[in-house]
């Protein structure tokens, strides 16, 4: 079987078999695992790994910077990847950047297991090779002499056909081996949409392999992973979402009692013991069906504000009303820096107003969470905090909203609060609404595989199109991770009141209302109305107001004739 190269790839091959004929060397180059099957799904990738059969990595990346010289050609430094078996890295990996691509060059290398979790290195044959990678999809090489695509498991062109994840060997094996395979089979099955096999979804439930997810894998790691499922392209985070919940791995990810165990609960009148119990024991239930909702919202988000939802595909509407999304609007791929903050806020949700103790001062728990679950950065931590902060206000304005007008110095303010996350805290509201409804859905756990449907996979013409099915009687049904949706009355009145509620901010040009800038700061306010101390923070939080009433026409002296009319009622 054939790849169509690129003009820029066949230039890179070139190179590199150039690089083997000068040094006199019998070396059979292989470009191995994710750009072979991305190129065989259409995909473009920058990232290629090399298979040497006769030398090491930093052996071939040595000569290879010296035959780029030799050529007059840009060379960078080698960057070498040393091993580390407690983190799963079983041998050294040299980095070089060749024309404008990322090479990882490492020799084959066979692996076996004695009584030890750890296995034995030596050199291996390419077949060897295959095996010991984590799925067969990604055990595929093209060979760079013959020109053709290897398939030495004799599963990985099959499994790319049906759409299935699946490991060369035993999963139990792999996984022990690496814990965090596990999410990597999740990343992989909702970024292409593919089914998890039964013999791996079994194994990925074992506590055992759990155990060694938590206690093996650093929490960079997970996040890490967590991230591919979300921001990369072609990402459907909620069908990732669903997934770990299938596989029990919700807990492991975000460990709520572990890290409540290291940070005292502050209590409070609303918070009883039977009430923190009931939260660490329903929370996931809870966060899918939030996220859930978050899905199906996102599929008509972008034109919540332009117009109504007759121009996307798959959204039905009556008179102008949200009534049902299709299962292949639902499972639009989305990604991004905000769709990822959104997520977790959903996911999260349960514990919004929840505070710990931590160095003696109470805050907030959810940020907490998600520092010592995840290592999250600093500022999508912050902007989760911003969101559930603000649900609860957006969902206030959306209720008054339906029997008075909606008051432009609230909306003003509550946007100046979370800037340009606003259409995301009143898509949460809305979500958080929805999953409280009566005929909200319950997403089971059950199941010994895992499938979704609703999305044709873009297989290139060197692979058949298969079905979507995984192996004969080893794929169940996801439980409707992309149903057709149907609303119930209730549902399409809650979908529309933050629909109107969004168009209200949108008309009343609040759209960018936090980059408002003070017309007059408080030293002029000290000098034009001889005020002092606390007087002149009231003053500025009047002037605000004014500026939000008054965006058509800011004028600096109507804004000073109004502030002194404020000093004279006070």
């Amino acid at each position: 079987m054939e790849i169509q190269l690129t003009d820029r790839e066949k230039d890179l091959f070139a190179v590199l078999l150039g690089c083997v004929k000068h040094n006199n060397k019998n070396t059979t180059l292989r470009v191995a695992g994710g750009w072979v099957r991305d190129k065989l799904l259409m995909q473009q990738s920058v990232d290629i790994d090399i298979a040497l059969d006769d030398q090491t990595g930093t052996e071939f990346a040595n000569s290879l910077n010296d035959y780029l010289k030799y050529l007059n050609m840009e060379t960078r430094t080698i960057c070498v990847i040393q091993a580390n078996p407690d983190q799963s890295k079983h041998l050294e990996t040299a980095n070089v950047r060749v024309m404008g691509y990322e090479i990882d060059c490492v020799n084959l290398r066979a692996e076996t297991y004695t009584d030890s979790r750890i296995p034995e290195i030596r050199n291996g044959t390419a077949h060897e090779d295959a095996l010991r990678r984590d799925f067969t999809i990604n055990a595929l090489f093209y060979n760079l002499n013959t020109e053709q695509v290897e398939d030495f498991t004799e599963q990985g062109i099959p499994d790319l056909q049906k759409g299935l994840i699946r490991t060369p060997i035993s999963p139990h094996i792999t996984f022990q081996d690496d814990p965090l395979r596990i999410l990597r089979a999740i990343r992989f099955a909702s970024r292409f949409n593919f089914t998890l096999d039964a013999e791996l979804v079994e194994a990925a439930q074992s506590p055992a392999i759990q155990q060694a997810l938590n206690e093996k894998v650093s929490r960079e790691r997970v996040y890490k992973e967590c991230e591919g499922c979300m921001s990369k392209g072609n990402s459907r985070p909620y069908l990732a979402f669903h997934y770990m919940h299938r596989l029990n791995l919700l807990g492991s990810i975000l460990p709520v009692e572990s890290v409540l165990h290291h940070f005292p609960l502050v209590s409070s009148a609303t918070m009883s013991p039977s009430h923190v119990h009931d939260l660490q024991s329903t929370w996931t239930q809870h966060a899918i069906r939030s996220l859930y909702w978050v899905n199906l919202l996102l599929s008509e988000k972008h034109q919540l504000h332009v117009g109504g939802p007759d121009s996307v595909a798959g959204v039905q509407s009556v008179g102008g009303d949200i009534v049902a999304l299709s299962a292949e609007a639902l499972a639009t791929p989305k990604q991004g820096a905000q769709v990822k903050v959104l997520f977790w806020s959903a996911a999260t949700a349960r514990f919004a107003g929840l505070q710990v103790t931590e160095k003696g001062k109470t805050v907030p728990f959810v940020p907490v969470l998600l520092r010592e679950s995840l290592k999250m950065e600093n500022v999508a931590m912050k902007q989760v905090q911003t969101m559930l902060e603000c649900v609860d206000k957006f969902t206030a304005l959306a209720d008054a909203s339906e029997s008075a007008a909606v008051p432009i110095e609230t909306a003003g303010l509550l946007l100046r609060t979370c800037k340009e996350l606003w259409r995301d805290c009143i898509l949460l509201a809305c979500s958080l609404a929805l999953s409280s409804t009566s005929s909200s859905l319950t997403i089971s756990n059950a199941g010994s595989a895992v499938q979704c449907a609703g999305v044709k996979r873009n297989l290139s013409d060197s692979v058949v199109k298969g079905n979507g099915e995984g192996a004969a009687g080893a794929a169940v049904d996801s439980d409707n991770a992309f149903e057709d949706t149907t609303l119930t009355p209730e549902q399409v009145h809650i979908v529309n009141k933050y629909r109107r509620l969004e168009h209200h901010i949108h008309d009343m040009g609040l759209d960018n209302i936090w980059s408002l800038a003070p017309l007059l700061n408080g030293k002029d306010l000290m000098k034009e109305l001889g005020v002092k101390g606390p007087a002149v923070g009231n003053l500025l939080e009047q002037q605000i107001l004014w500026q939000i009433r008054n965006q058509a026409n800011p004028d600096r002296e109507a804004c000073l004739a109004y502030l002194r009319t404020c000093l004279t009622s006070k």
